[in-house]
């Protein structure tokens, strides 16, 4: 077994490796680097771990989706792109989502704007569909009658951004990425009802409890909320929360068959048996992600069902008492490779928001700021101070911070020869700029 090779391709750290074998991480580095190698026992462990499949049954479903399209024709929207016929929809009362203007067919939702409006038309706004879960079941009927698949209607998102925005039939790559914004993204992962397994999500809570869980979320949080009926309360089913809201990427798992029972009004027994309902584990992508993730299915032909349970796997490993991966947990999604989101690099330009501040911002913050001092009350401050960053703005502070520090470093430093053949020396510049 070419072991560095069999784990790059499922994504596995040493580390990942060395807890699957029993063994030490500089154990792995050394059969990688031909300096040892790997007995038979061990082998097997590890082919083992990688062909884990499933014992639970689980189903995978796109949970909820918003799109924004830089257009004000909402109606050709509806038409052409949803192919939805617009008697169907009724006028909303009101907008939503920032949009004055909204019409609907259940929880199929589009906000947009009109001239007419109180409401000063922003194109960067443009229309926003929005479909929420049971949105999503309305619209697959729609699919359904119109020969399409999800995935044929994601692909037509892209063919009609290219089509709004091609000139003499050239395709500008950077006007289609401009006009279509996947600003929302879930996947739910159903586990049905099994008489004979399902996992225990009271299990996963005591993991995160007792240092069972390795994670590259900063944010956990527990929920289980009760309501009374028949003079007892009932449990709403626990919610186990992984990442910040606002975040590009969070996590929930519940109990739904819980939920559904009170929802229902039946008791817990008949929602499994009629429904099938036992838990859900939901990825909630948001921008740059969910883009990531709609295109490698939509285009790249990837299975959603594995792309999501890659995902998990890639931000949560669960550990059993010994300090081995947890069968139980792989027992329900099976074993995967790692899924890799990759980060498309953006200029990190502090002068051009402070641009935008002077120019539409400091005015009114100005006169607040003047109010505060006159009256003693700390409203801009206080405001500014209460303010909860979620981690992609977090990040982003942190390398506007460094961009800052080594801008201020340079101009420091092109000041003096001295300076100057140090920064030629580490390859950040060449001589006083002018």
């Amino acid at each position: 077994m070419d072991l560095l090779k069999v784990r790059k391709s499922f994504g596995l750290s040493q580390n990942d490796v060395s807890r699957i074998m029993g063994v030490s991480k500089g154990f792995v580095s050394a059969v990688e680097n031909g300096r040892k190698t790997l007995t038979a026992e061990k082998e097997e462990k590890l082919v083992a771990y990688l062909n884990i499949k499933p014992k639970a049954d689980v189903t995978v479903l796109i949970d909820y989706i918003k799109i924004r399209l830089k257009t004000f024709q909402y109606e050709n929207v509806v038409k052409k792109l949803l192919q939805i016929p617009l008697d169907k929809f009724n006028v909303g009362r009101g907008g939503g989502q920032g949009y004055p203007c909204r019409i609907e067919h259940g929880n199929i939702k589009v906000y947009y704007q009109i001239e007419d409006t109180e409401h000063e038309e922003n194109i960067d706004m443009g229309v926003l569909i929005e479909m929420t879960g049971s949105g999503c079941r309305l619209f697959e009927t729609f699919l359904k009658e119109q020969e399409r698949t999800w995935r044929e209607f994601l692909r037509d998102c892209r063919s009609y951004a290219v089509k709004a925005t091609q000139i003499e039939g050239e395709i500008d790559e950077e006007a289609v990425e401009d006009y279509l914004n996947f600003t929302q993204f879930d996947i739910a992962l159903d586990e049905r009802y099994n008489p004979e397994y399902n996992y225990d999500l009271f299990k996963l809570w005591g993991k995160v409890r007792n240092n069972q869980v390795k994670t590259l979320f900063k944010h956990f949080e527990p929920h289980e909320a009760f309501s009374p009926v028949g003079g007892l309360f009932q449990s709403k089913g626990l919610s186990l929360a992984f990442g910040k809201r606002g975040g590009t990427i969070a996590m929930e798992f519940y109990e739904k068959d819980k939920e559904q029972a009170l929802k229902r009004e039946l008791p817990v027994e008949d929602v499994q048996q009629i429904y099938g309902f036992k838990n859900r584990y939901e990825v909630r992508l948001s921008h740059d992600k969910a883009k990531q993730v709609i295109y490698d299915y939509a285009f790249k032909e990837s299975n959603l069902y594995e792309v999501a349970v890659c995902i998990i796997s890639s931000y949560l490993t669960f550990y059993d008492d010994e300090g081995d991966l947890d069968r139980e947990w792989l027992d329900v999604l099976g074993s995967s490779k790692r899924y890799k989101f990759i980060t498309e690099p953006k200029e990190i330009s502090p002068e051009k928001r402070r641009r935008w501040i002077t120019r539409q911002l400091l005015r009114e913050l100005s006169i607040e700021y003047a109010v505060n001092k006159n009256t003693g009350v700390h409203f801009l401050m206080d405001s500014i101070r209460s303010y909860d960053f979620s981690e992609e703005e977090e990040l982003r502070i942190e390398e506007e911070t460094k961009y800052l520090k080594n801008k201020e470093f340079q101009y420091q430093a092109r000041s003096t020869s001295k300076g100057r053949k140090l920064l030629e020396a580490i390859g950040m510049g060449e001589g006083r700029d002018e």
